[in-house]
């Protein structure tokens, strides 16, 4: 079964990437997943995390690079664009070159 990415730039400090679980518990506290090439995994608030970042395009290298990372350690991979009102992933059409 593959696990729902959804990747998200930060609009502020160096803009790097983050990925979000959203169908995978970070916490106790109902936050999603989160992985990121510095600090690796963590809990984040998914609402909070869309305030403060922006959707990441999948063709661009550092993207690609946090992919590549995360199924080298094992994920098996579905992107998608943003999780829907009931707090599902609604699937992209986002492919990698």
């Amino acid at each position: 079964m593959k696990t729902t990415v959804i990747y998200r730039r930060y609009k502020t400090g160096d803009k790097s990437v983050v990925a979000l679980f959203p169908e995978i518990e970070g916490d106790c506290s109902g936050n999603c997943l989160a992985y990121e090439h510095i600090g690796q995994h963590g809990a984040a608030n998914y609402n909070h995390m869309v305030a403060i970042t922006t959707p990441a395009d999948a063709q661009e290298d550092d993207v690609i690079e946090l992919h590549n990372e995360l199924i080298g350690i094992g994920y098996e991979l579905r992107i998608a664009k943003r999780r829907n009102r009931t707090g599902r992933p609604r699937a992209g059409r986002l492919t990698l070159r």
